[in-house]
């Protein structure tokens, strides 16, 4: 076979699960979601904590004596806050982040690059959000709900890279120019479609060819992300509100239209090579 899976078992590099505010938290209640979040996230087994700083605070402070005010210089403002683990790089044995919760005044979102089965994951997701965004759904609406997968594929050495062997031609989630190029290439596609438990279902994929240097030996590589995105329109008026636990379960039939959407565009040898059966 002339492209390997980045696993032996399967082809996915990561998975993230976002769920995105229609407004950004207030303070105190993102301070609440980020200690709930902490107390999961150390259950859980992610122990590290950093903060990011985002956005602009202005501050005012008293220049030259009580008749003048003068605006300070800009501040960057905590508000994402992460809690991950590390594990060690093969190679470099470099850490890098092996699972992240991060919390937002934005968005909540939960990523692994140790993905094994989507009853693991959907088990983690669950344990991790339910009681922290149960908190911020007390107050804000949820704007849409995202889950993204990445799959890698190594091209072996020897032989042309051809994009006809892993994807699958006539595909209209491909764009047909990268079958007949043999430099590298990229497709960006998407539709909206109706969602079973949203307003809208925004489905996209992203396949990107590019090159790496491995033993001295130049190979490529290929990298498909497969995003489904569940879109909402509050209704005010109606006052609709949405659990955390009826929000995570849309993950559910998101995962099973990504599925679909991943085996549309990898060729027949390709989904038998990871398991993905039709």
């Amino acid at each position: 076979m002339s492209w390997n899976p980045l696993h032996q078992a399967h082809s996915i590099e990561s998975v993230s699960a976002a769920f995105n505010f229609a407004e950004p938290l207030s303070d105190l209640t993102w301070r609440r979601v980020v200690r709930e979040g902490e107390s999961r996230a150390t259950a859980a087994g992610l122990p590290s904590r950093s903060q990011a700083r985002t956005g602009f605070q202005v501050s005012i402070a008293p220049v030259g004596g009580p008749a003048g005010m003068v605006a300070g210089p800009p501040q960057l403002e905590v508000d994402t806050i992460r809690f991950y683990r590390t594990s060690a790089e093969e190679d470099s044995n470099r850490l890098f982040p092996d699972e992240t919760l991060s919390i937002g005044k934005g968005a909540i979102a939960y990523h692994t690059k140790a993905y094994t089965r989507w009853e693991a994951f959907a088990i983690q997701l669950r344990s991790l959000l339910t009681e922290p965004l149960g908190i911020a759904l007390e107050t804000v609406y949820l704007s849409n709900l995202r889950l993204e997968y990445r799959d890698v594929f190594k091209h072996s050495s020897g032989g042309p890279a051809l994009a006809s062997t892993l994807l699958r031609a006539g595909s209209d989630l491909l764009a047909p120019h990268i079958f007949s190029r043999e430099p590298l290439f990229h497709s960006h596609t998407g539709f909206f479609e109706d969602g079973p438990d949203s307003d809208q279902r925004l489905i996209q994929v992203n396949v990107d060819a590019n090159e790496i240097i491995e033993n001295n030996e130049r190979r490529r590589i290929v990298a498909i992300m497969t995003g489904v995105q569940d879109n909402f329109v509050p209704d005010l008026e109606l006052e609709r509100a949405r659990s955390s636990s009826s929000a995570i379960s849309n993950f559910n039939s998101m995962h099973t239209r990504s599925a679909e959407v991943f085996r549309s565009v990898i060729s027949d040898e390709i989904a038998t090579r990871v398991g993905i059966i039709p």
